[in-house]
This record gives structure tokens, sequence and C-alpha cells, in this order.
């Protein structure tokens, strides 16, 4: 038999002939890293509200403790990768993950009395193991390869996310009290542990060691109003991501009282967001963009009306009303994400003027969004538990999407109009 015909056979099934080794290892270990993260990573915030007796406050203080250790731990990764190499930070990543579930594992129950390590060992390991991702797709692809890896990678991602919830949700639920939870952390850790392992088949050459240049870009930035409008944007979007990510999976799970629903509207999402994301391209200029985004605030808004108004006029909030929006709401964040997004290549392409600054405009990108979610948080924390002030929260968030339309394109256009004279 001819394996190597074999092989190429297969590659050329897949979608990966003319792949290097590098990058056929790298898209193993983000299937990995998908895979282990879509598992439970939504369901410790579940976990917690379970097990601290469904406390929505503890919630929102583990999740604003991680947001707020995330942006440190892009930090710690650009200067990891600036002295070391950016694949060690993605490796140090994966073991900050590894060790935040031998602690879910260890404590169990207690481990709501110990959200703040929690937060720290997953934002860190969040923030090392995304600095290494962005930065090696780019440098594993070639522009001949490049949008086949980018497709091969998105597609794998996604089919795993669709998959991973919903046997979740099964396994939470198959099990008294907190015993599901245990095997999905089990099973995680698992996972990461292969991820690590198998990270080590990973080469990169590192060039010469640059002193990150952070805080002189970041003046840069915030001195031209193109890019500090974009900026700006980034924290409106934060706000929006903020309270959407972490409560509205724990509200459907409060309406349901099921993790297979959990499971199965984040199923659901996966599937919307990849017909989402083929709808967008047709938004090619910036005020399309803008003028769809706006679009998606304002039905974002009626819809959560619709909801306030039964849970204000009814006599509970109606649980079909909250996984509808749960699985619908990825529509209005694709096309203001995509918006945001493109500002964004826009300003590192503004910032490419200054050498070597990949890492850093990862960095502050993220620290603007973290300070927006963290806002979020501190404004969910202040408010009472009822889930109605809540939907409030999220009708806010709509109106920062609206915002950050405007915002965005308003950056991006002054961005291209300076890149255009300085290219004429």
């Amino acid at each position: 038999m001819n394996y190597g015909r074999l092989k190429n056979r297969m590659l050329l099934r897949l979608g990966t002939q003319g792949f290097s080794k590098n990058l056929l290892n790298f898209s193993v270990v983000q299937i990995f890293f998908i895979f282990a993260t879509t598992l439970s990573d939504v369901f410790i915030s579940v976990f917690l509200f379970k097990s601290g007796g469904q406390d929505f406050s503890l919630v929102a203080k583990y999740n604003l403790c991680k947001y707020f250790l995330e942006g440190t731990g892009f930090t710690l990764a650009l200067y990891v990768s600036k002295w070391r190499n950016v694949l060690f930070s993605m490796k140090l990543g994966i073991s900050f993950y590894i060790c935040a579930y031998i602690v879910l594992l260890a404590l169990q129950g207690d481990a709501r009395y110990y959200y703040v390590l929690i937060a720290l060992l997953v934002g860190f390991g969040s923030g090392c193991y995304w600095m290494g991702y962005h930065t090696l797709t780019r440098r594993y692809t070639t522009p001949q390869n490049r949008q086949a890896a980018f497709g091969f990678i998105s597609l794998t991602s996604n089919a795993i996310a669709t998959i991973a919830p919903p046997v979740s949700g099964f396994i939470t639920n198959s099990f008294s009290g907190i015993q599901g939870y245990i095997v999905i952390f089990a099973v995680t850790l698992t996972m990461f542990v292969l991820t690590a392992l198998y990270s080590n088949r990973l080469t990169y050459e590192q060039g010469e060691k640059i002193e990150p240049h952070l805080l002189q870009l970041l003046r840069q930035l915030l001195r031209y109003p193109g890019t500090r409008n974009v900026l700006s944007g980034e924290i409106l979007r934060g706000v929006r991501d903020g309270v959407v990510l972490y409560y509205l999976n724990v509200l459907v799970y409060y309406a349901s009282s099921n993790e297979i629903f959990v499971g199965i509207c984040l199923a659901l999402k996966n599937l919307l967001m990849i017909w989402a994301y083929a709808y967008v391209k047709r938004f090619r200029s910036s005020r399309a963009r803008c003028r769809a985004a706006v679009l998606s605030g304002v039905g974002e808004i009626i819809f959560l009306c619709i909801m306030l108004a039964t849970g204000l006029f009814g006599s509970q909030m109606s649980s079909i009303l909250i996984m509808l929006y749960s699985v619908i709401y990825i529509l209005f964040y694709v096309l203001a994400y995509n918006h945001g997004q493109l500002s964004v290549y826009d300003t590192m392409e503004w910032a490419g003027r200054i050498r070597n600054t990949d890492y850093e405009m990862v960095t502050i990108r993220h620290y603007f969004a973290e300070l927006g979610r963290i806002v979020a948080m501190l404004i969910l924390i202040a408010l009472p538990t009822d889930p109605i002030y809540g939907v409030m929260l999220l009708i806010v968030g709509g109106c920062t999407t609206i915002a950050s339309a405007f915002v965005y394109r308003k950056g991006s256009e002054q961005i291209q109009s300076d890149l255009s004279q300085k290219a004429g």
C-alpha cells in the first residue's frame, strides 16, 4: 500500500493539502483546545450559579475577576512572547487551564469560595493561549494557503462547538447534584493534557528578542482621533459582551433549570453563526456594515423589550422567549462584531507603521474590550438580583451596539483617509 498517496488523498479531502507539518499540527492543537473549552467553559458559570444557591452576584463576581485577569494575561503573554517566544506563551496558557480544572476537581462544591483563584487561572490561560493563537495562525500560514487554513480551522471549530455543549448538557443533567459537572471537568482536564502533549510537536523559530513598546504605541493610538474612536468602539462592544457572555447562559439555566437546554441553545447558536458569517460578507462598505450593525441593535432592543414586558406584566418572564433570544442574538452579535473587527484591522494596519507591533496591538485591543466588560459586571453586581434588571442591562447593551456602530465607522473612515493620503 502506498501510504504517501493515501495520506495525500486524505489531506485533499479534508482541504488541508499544501499545509505545512507545523500548520497541520497547529490545527489539531486548536481542535483539541476548542473541544476542551466548549465542553465546559460556559458551564463553569452555571456550576457556580447552581452550587452557590442560584446566586447571580457570585457568577458576576467570578466573571468580573476573569475579565480583569484576561487583560492581565495578555500583558503576561506579550512579555513572554517578546522575551521567550509566542509558542511558549501558548503552552503556558494551556498549563493555566490544566491548573484551573485541577482546582475545580479538587474543590468540587467548595469551588465557589475560591472563584477568584479559578478566574485567575482561566483568565491567564485565555490571555496566554489566544496571544499565541492569533500570532501563530499568521506565522504558520502563507498567502497561498491562508484562506484555506482559516476556513478549515473555522469549520472544524464550529462543528466541535456545535456538538460539545449538548453533550455536556446531557451528562450534567444525567447525574444528581454537581456530579455531572465533575465528570465534565475531568474529561476537560484530560483534553487539556492531550492538547499540551500534542503542542510539543510544534516548532517555532524565534527572531531577535525585542523590547515591548506597549506604552509608546498606546500613546500614539490615543493621540490620533481615528484609532481613538475605534478603541472607544471596543469599550462599547465590551460592555455588551460582558453582560451577554456572562448573563445569557445563566439566564437560560435559570429559566429552564435544565443543563440540556443550555447545551442545545449553544449548539443552535453555533449553527446559526456559520450562516451569519457567510451572510455578512455581502456588506463590503463601511457605510453598509454600519447600517447593518445599527439595525441589529434596534432589532435586539425590540426583542428584549418584549421579554421585559412579559416579566413586568406577566406572572414570570417567558422561558421560551429567553431561550429564543439566546439563540438569535448571535445574528445581532455577528452583524455588530463584523463591523468592529474590520475597523480593528484598519487600526492594526495604521499601527503597522511602527516596527513589530503585532503583539502590542492584540494586547491593547483586549485591554479596551475587557474594560467594557468590567464596567458591565460592576453595573450588574450593583443591580438587584431579579432577572428583570439583567434584561434591562441587556437593553443597554443593545444601545451600545448602535453607538459603537457609528464610532467604528467614524474611526475607520478617518484611518482609511489617513492611509490613503500617506500612500499618495
